[in-house]
């Protein structure tokens, strides 16, 4: 297979980083008709929004295992499948088990992402020499504010769940091509026996640095209160416009 030019495969890099961003932010401004689907009060989604926790967690002590042993590729292909089904299904449906499930596993998936395409950007920096990942994180920031814009513009234009279900469906195509273009670059399973660990691994000399982990849950919380609220807080209680 032939191998992509360097620039060229950071090209694709950015766009992944991009779309990455647009993607699980697009429903974030549209948080008060997710409620209102659910019919649910503000603690109670709250509760709610709060189990996707679960997930990240797994997939945070997890994925570095998976992608170790089976390679970027198929984790890249399976969480950009799960998040786009994910948000599809959190912004149509009417169910508050099936929201919370979902829920979960959008985080599982936003996590496995988000670690499998940062393995691929430290390995395109291993090889290049060159400092990339904060440049390759502006890009997920560039695309979490172009779809906050978009997002907030569709508001009393568009239904949510056509608007997600397009967008996401086309998204989906998108980075599975660029995954699949990017083949002959993106890091292979592990085939060398004496580098191989088990899962059981992960937590051999696993310790908890209370300070640090105290600082992460509570900024954790503060990230769920100014920013996945802020829709819900300006539409409900300020009363602005949900589109503004």
């Amino acid at each position: 297979m032939k191998s992509l030019q360097t620039k060229v495969e950071l090209n694709y890099l950015k766009l992944l980083f991009f779309l990455f961003g647009f993607l699980i932010m697009s429903w974030v401004p549209r948080l008060p008709e997710v409620k209102a689907n659910l019919g649910l009060s503000n603690g109670e989604f709250g509760s709610v929004i709060g189990t996707s926790a679960a997930g990240a967690v797994t997939a945070l002590l997890t994925v570095g295992h998976l992608v170790h042993n089976y390679g970027v590729k198929l984790v890249m292909r399976i969480a950009a499948f799960a998040m786009a089904m994910t948000l599809i299904l959190l912004t149509s449906t009417h169910s508050t088990l099936i929201f919370l499930i979902g829920n979960i596993i959008l985080a599982g998936a936003i996590s496995s992402f988000h670690i499998s395409i940062n393995a691929q950007g430290f390995d395109y920096q291993d090889r290049t020499k060159s400092s990339v990942i904060t440049l390759l994180s502006g890009y997920w920031s560039s695309g979490a504010l172009t779809t906050a814009i978009v997002s907030g513009l569709l508001v009393n234009r568009i239904p949510l769940h056509i608007h997600i279900t397009i967008l996401s469906l086309v998204i989906l195509l998108i980075m599975l091509f660029a995954i699949s273009t990017m083949d002959s670059q993106l890091l292979k399973p592990n085939q060398d026996v004496e580098k191989d660990y088990k899962i059981t691994d992960i937590f051999k000399g696993f310790r908890i640095d209370g300070l640090v982990s105290g600082s992460l849950i509570c900024a954790g919380f503060l990230e769920f209160a100014v920013g996945d609220w802020a829709a819900i807080l300006v539409k409900e209680d300020v009363g602005i416009k949900s589109g503004l």
